[in-house]
């Protein structure tokens, strides 16, 4: 009884994941008519790793940053700190 509210939650991480990834280009869909004589339409689907790839490696640097820019933030100052900026 309880597999089904996670199932629901998988679903709904898999269509933001791939709403996403159209909106950011990692996914391209394409249309075509075959001919004038046919009723038949082709349909191409284009995935780039690459553009993704990049994007993860952009998203963990700017994460990086962020950890890297509040534990400077956090750490404790000494009492040489402070005179060392007065005198500057």
């Amino acid at each position: 009884m309880r597999r089904m509210p996670l199932f629901n939650l998988l679903i709904l991480l898999a269509i933001c994941v791939i709403g996403f990834g159209f909106y950011r280009g990692w996914f391209v869909l394409a249309s075509r008519d075959a001919g004038d004589d046919s009723n038949q339409v082709e349909v191409q689907l284009t995935v780039d790793p690459d553009k993704a790839r990049d994007d993860a490696k952009t998203v963990e640097s700017k994460a990086r940053e962020l950890v890297s820019g509040e534990e400077e933030a956090s750490s404790p100052e000494t009492p040489d700190d402070n005179v060392k900026r007065k005198n500057d």
